[in-house]
């Protein structure tokens, strides 16, 4: 079956997690840039982090699937353009 944005987005938020309802931290978006190729290289865990900490609004330490899917928005753009 093919799978929705939201779908996914609760996949990775279940990972290791199983009670999670719906809230993803940093561990878990490296986790969804890495398995889905969108970050590689020396420095991919940092920038994903620095990335991570761009889209979350301040002071808090995971993301909602609004900011997941600004998220998505960004990284297609910076990969396929506008």
């Amino acid at each position: 079956t093919i799978m929705g944005l939201k779908d996914i987005y609760m996949a990775f938020c279940l990972f290791g997690d199983r009670n999670n309802k719906g809230t993803m931290n940093g561990r878990q978006f490296q986790k969804f840039c890495r398995d889905n190729g969108l970050i590689s290289g020396p420095n991919a865990q940092t920038d994903c982090d620095i990335f991570f900490k761009k889209i979350i609004p301040k002071g808090k330490r995971v993301m909602l699937y609004s900011h997941f899917r600004q998220a998505c928005e960004i990284l297609a753009k910076g990969i396929y353009g506008d």
